[in-house]
């Protein structure tokens, strides 16, 4: 399997092994600073849902569709007012 950004926790679901929960309690950490702050955490989540899923593309194919149907009704409004009532174009001058 070839990925350059490697999400383990979904590979292993992914591939078949099985998890099992296990409990305990850590040591509060003696020396060193956390080196995960919250961008990474959030890029990880980030990988987590698009690379083991295929409804962040869903959702953002239908947003464009959306957007580019809007988009086009729109300029047939804009083309509609400026040939029927006169009106100039914003952006365009003779």
């Amino acid at each position: 399997m070839r990925e350059s950004e490697r999400y383990t926790k979904g590979m292993f679901s992914w591939i078949g092994y099985k998890k099992k929960e296990i409990t305990f309690d850590r040591d509060p950490r003696l020396a060193g600073e956390v080196k995960q702050n919250y961008k990474k955490l959030i890029d990880l989540a980030v990988n987590g849902i698009t690379s083991f899923s295929t409804t962040p593309l869903r959702i953002s194919s239908f947003l464009g569709f959306i957007v580019s149907i809007v988009a086009f009704i729109y300029l047939i409004v804009v083309i509609l007012k400026a040939t029927l009532s006169g009106d100039p174009v914003a952006g365009y001058h003779r």
